[in-house]
């Protein structure tokens, strides 16, 4: 069975700090009210909706386009005046 990622917003919860974030995990912690701790991430995350789930590949995929998207698209910027080029 091909690995799928579910996009989710969750809120973070961090010593009284609250946040929210919009991610793609893994399918089957992508339900409503699952708490989650994260390696890399401090605080625990509530799943708060979930959304779409796509497979694993495609959103990898997805991900590496729109780092390149905003590569030629971004406008170009003077730093020596520090404002836009036209």
């Amino acid at each position: 069975m091909p690995e799928t990622l579910t996009q989710c917003r969750m809120r973070r919860i961090l010593s009284g700090a609250y946040g929210v974030d919009v991610a793609w995990i893994e399918t089957g912690l992508a339900k409503k009210g699952n708490r989650l701790t994260f390696r890399d991430l401090p605080g625990i995350y509530e799943v708060l909706e979930v959304w779409g789930t796509r497979l694993k590949k495609e959103v990898e995929d997805l991900e590496r386009l729109y780092l390149e998207q905003r590569k030629a698209s971004d406008i170009k910027r003077d730093p020596g005046r520090g404002h836009m080029e036209f």
